[in-house]
């Protein structure tokens, strides 16, 4: 069952860039100096493996999937894109140097991440919701254990998964004070020229 509070997509789902990627910025040198090689390798490894799943879960379903290559790349420090370059390298991910891309604007250099992709997510989520038991405009207002209570009743469950973006309870194990809103934006221009890739700075 999903309670969901408003309309199903009608978040962040439905406003995603629409990226499945294992690149999430300049990351992984990061993750390596924080957590060691061997944490950061499993989290490599569980992106590439989420990618794997959905380009299997696509396969059937008509959702414009499609791969692509993914791009981090920074305006004037080139030193972190070799610092990340070399913690790909730890981690066995073959990571591709990128003197200049097709951007408008030139940069320091880049880290391609190949065989990435896109898709459309409303498609896919309607494909895949269809058998599924969804209740929309059934806001949770509170959690007692595996029980969610909701103005129309109570869903009482094995396990509780909540899949928000920000926590909707304030309540211990919530982190509801460590996270913080943030915000970005994509410009479409009518008329532009195509470039290949998905690209983050």
């Amino acid at each position: 069952v999903l309670a969901e509070a408003r309309t199903l997509c009608g978040g962040i789902s439905g406003n995603t860039t629409a990226k499945i990627t294992s690149q999430h910025g300049l990351l992984y040198d990061k993750l390596i100096r924080i957590f060691g090689v061997e944490r950061a390798e499993q989290y490599l490894r569980a992106n590439e493996a989420a990618l794997q799943k959905y380009r299997e879960l696509c396969a059937d379903i008509d959702c414009d999937f499609e791969e692509k290559t993914a791009y981090v790349y920074s305006l004037d420090d080139r030193g972190k894109i070799e610092r990340e370059l070399a913690a790909l390298e730890k981690l066995n991910f073959q990571g591709e140097l990128c003197e200049s891309l097709p951007l408008p604007f030139p940069v320091a250099g880049a880290v391609a991440y190949p065989h990435q992709a896109q898709f459309h997510p409303l498609k896919f989520v309607s494909a895949i919701a269809k058998d599924l038991h969804i209740y929309e405009h059934t806001p949770v207002q509170a959690l007692d254990g595996t029980t969610a209570i909701t103005e129309y009743g109570k869903i009482t469950a094995k396990k509780v998964i909540v899949a928000t973006h920000f926590p909707f309870l304030n309540q211990h194990g919530s982190y509801f004070l460590k996270l913080y809103q943030d915000r970005s934006y994509v410009i479409a221009i009518e008329g532009a020229s195509s470039i290949d890739g998905m690209y983050l700075d």
